[in-house]
């Protein structure tokens, strides 16, 4: 069954923009899972009385049909940009609001005083995963204690935000987050050169990983691919380790 996700705000910002919601178990600002048929059926629009006839507000129109309604209120994985290399300081700041984010991080060395050093930096810089709702993150914008321009990176498909989906960004924190010295960070001009079988890693510290397959720089490595962003590959990856996800759905499926 389908899950809608209310995270704090949602309440607030939906009644401010003409939508109400009835049930009173939705009122405390908790994140709450609820059927869709459900939720439609505690939601009415507010409406604005103007000569006797009854008016919907502009967002509401636009968030009439429950899809649109779950892709803005609905947690997800998005991609932001900044600038001058504050993702550590916006980083900072979604950590006092209690809104769950990452950067790519890796060790770099460098000389201090004679002595080399070993430092934990961002692997890329001016990029944070951040998962909220597309309704907080344009909140945040707003906010009296942010001074960091943000924008999305964005789908020149269909013209809105990447969403990446969950397990997606799984696997990608597995590998990214483990701050192996020998993972790489791919550009997409060099997995165009190359083509994988989907796998499943099975053991070893990126256990559960799902991604690509493939040599890349001498080495048959597992890549986590989120297009239009990133792209992360693991270690030496032994062929033993794999698991193809093809051959697992057939043996599932007998």
């Amino acid at each position: 069954m389908d899950l809608f996700q209310v995270d704090e705000l949602t309440r607030d910002e939906l009644t401010r923009n003409g939508i109400l919601i009835l049930d009173k178990s939705l009122h405390s600002n908790i994140t709450l899972n609820s059927p869709l048929s459900t939720l439609n059926s505690r939601i009415s629009p507010l409406s604005t009385l103007n000569s006797g006839n009854s008016q919907f507000s502009p967002l509401h129109s636009q968030l009439k049909n429950l899809s649109s309604l779950n892709y803005y209120y609905m947690l997800h994985w998005y991609a932001l940009r900044v600038t001058y290399s504050r993702e550590l300081a916006l980083k900072e700041y979604l950590d006092t609001q209690h809104i769950e984010s990452f950067i790519p991080m890796h060790y770099e060395y460098m000389e201090k005083d004679g002595r080399r050093l070993r430092k934990l930096v961002p692997a890329v810089h001016n990029l944070v995963f951040v998962h909220s709702t597309r309704a907080r993150i344009d909140a945040l914008k707003d906010e009296a204690g942010m001074r960091i321009p943000i924008r999305y990176i964005m789908d020149r498909a269909n013209h809105a935000p990447i969403i990446i989906p969950d397990a997606q960004m799984r696997s990608f924190i597995l590998v990214a987050g483990s701050y192996e010295e020998a993972i790489l960070y791919v550009e997409p001009a060099e997995l165009q050169l190359v083509k994988g079988q989907r796998v499943r890693i099975t053991g070893g510290i990126f256990e559960g990983v799902v991604g690509e397959f493939v040599r890349i720089r001498r080495d048959r490595r597992v890549v986590v691919n989120i297009e239009g962003v990133m792209a992360v590959a693991t270690t030496f990856i032994h062929s033993s380790l794999v698991q193809p996800i093809e051959e697992e759905n057939n043996s599932n499926g007998k």
